[in-house]
């Protein structure tokens, strides 16, 4: 990765996206790994994509963290770990970002243990208290600073509702 960013040619920039797929669930197990990490890159001079997809074994994987290249993938490595469990290695806390979870559940793994989910139950008292702040808030700050709240990352779809 740091190849592909300051040596390559071209040079890869941007971190565009970084996802995982849970290849469990295949019909011909022993040809795929458990998990595929999938980075998105891009270059702007020349203009160019890359997908590198890196395959992950073992009940727990461990793969680097790409952080110190690009900090834009804190967000998506905590997706990962989220929705995945896959724990990056890193000097930072990867704490359950979107998931209401007692650590045990991966909200988005192919193999689900029978019985019921042991994930914690969404309350409406939880929505109250995860309710997002009006706009208003955002842009009403003192000293002329205006930021924004945006939904990031290829999950964050599934953390609607």
């Amino acid at each position: 990765m740091r190849f592909l960013k300051q040596e390559s040619f071209p040079r890869f920039r941007r971190l565009n996206d970084l996802t995982a797929i849970d290849e469990s669930a295949r019909r011909q197990r022993d040809a795929y790994p458990d998990y595929t990490l999938v980075y998105q890159l891009l270059s702007f001079d020349p203009a160019g994509r890359l997908r590198l997809k890196v395959p992950l074994t073992g009940k727990d994987p461990t793969p680097l963290s790409v952080t110190d290249l690009w900090p834009s993938a804190d967000w998506y490595e905590r997706e990962a770990f989220d929705m995945f469990g896959i724990r990056f290695e890193v000097t930072r806390t990867l704490n359950a970002s979107f998931c209401p979870m007692t650590g045990k559940d991966i909200p988005c793994a192919k193999v689900i243990p029978a019985g019921p989910p042991k994930c914690l139950l969404y309350t409406l008292a939880d929505a109250r208290r995860r309710q997002p702040l009006d706009a208003g808030f955002f842009v009403k700050t003192a000293g002329g600073e205006h930021p924004l709240v945006l939904n990031v990352g290829p999950h964050h779809v599934s953390t609607h509702g």
